[in-house]
Formats: C-alpha cells, structure tokens, sequence
C-alpha cells in the first residue's frame, strides 16, 4: 500500500512538472504568434508601400531613368538593399512559421504523455483503493475470529 502511494505522489510530482512545462511552452508559442503577427505586418507595410509607388518591375524603371553612372550604382545599391529586407520579411515569417509548428507539435506530444501518466495514476488508484478495502475486510475477519477465539476461551476454561 505504501509503495503504491509513493508511486502515485511520485506520478503526480511528474503530471505537476509536465503541467508547468506545458505552460512555459504556450507562452512561448504566444510569443511565437506575436513574433509572426510583427512580421505579416511589416510585410504588408512593405508591399503596400510598393503598391503605392506604383514599382512592380522590381526597380528596373528606376535603375533605367537614371540620369548618370553615379545615380545608376547609387540606385542600384539601394534596390539591393530593399531587395534584401524584403528577402529578410519573408525569411523571418518563414523562420517564425516554422517554430510556431514546433512549439505546437511539442505542446500536443506533451499533452498525450500526461494524458497516459494521468490514466496510469488512475489505474494506481483503483488498485490502491481495492487493496485497501481488502485490508479492511481482512481486519474485520481478524477481529471477528478475535472475539470468536476470546468468548470460546471464556466457556471453555482448561
């Protein structure tokens, strides 16, 4: 009885632990979806921002309008530039996107363990409470032939 009831104390110190790392990582998957929902706005800023400027060719009108070679690199050097944040939205959405499935995934294997562990614990239980009622009964008989044994001794004296 007594190692079942450490066996089940030692079950729930797990479920416990289980539990607040299961926590800690919902908050991470919230910081997650905040992170994602940053970057889908930046992204929209930017295309919106290319919407409004009318430049869907990607820069080449601006590279092409350019008045001199100094104003051609210049040009040039900038589209790279805006080439590369626009690369590094996508890449940060895709990256967040990424970890946001993972985190979830851990949290659901997490939540299926502790699931099993608390039906492991339930089975304990059961089995700790007819291991009692047994014990009981089996008191209850041990006092009976007591009694039993006492009022035969006090008729039957030696």
């Amino acid at each position: 009885v007594e190692n079942l009831q450490t066996q089940i104390t030692t079950v729930n110190n797990q479920i416990a632990a289980a539990n607040a790392e299961i926590k800690e990582i919902e908050e991470e998957i919230a910081l997650k979806d905040q992170e994602i929902e940053k970057s889908k706005e930046k992204f929209k800023e930017r295309m919106r921002a290319i919407y409004i400027s009318g430049d869907m060719t990607g820069g080449l009108e601006v590279i092409l309008c350019s008045d001199g070679i100094q104003e051609f690199i210049s040009n040039t050097v900038f589209l790279e530039a805006m080439a590369k944040y626009d690369q590094g939205l996508i890449d940060e959405l895709v990256n967040d996107k990424q970890g946001y499935q993972e985190k979830k995934a851990q949290v659901e294997a997490h939540k299926k363990e502790i699931n099993a562990q608390k039906a492991e614990l339930a089975k304990k239980k059961t089995e700790l409470d007819a291991q009692q009622k047994e014990a009981e009964e089996l008191k209850k008989q041990q006092e009976e032939l007591n009694k039993e044994l006492k009022s035969e001794k006090e008729v039957t004296p030696y």
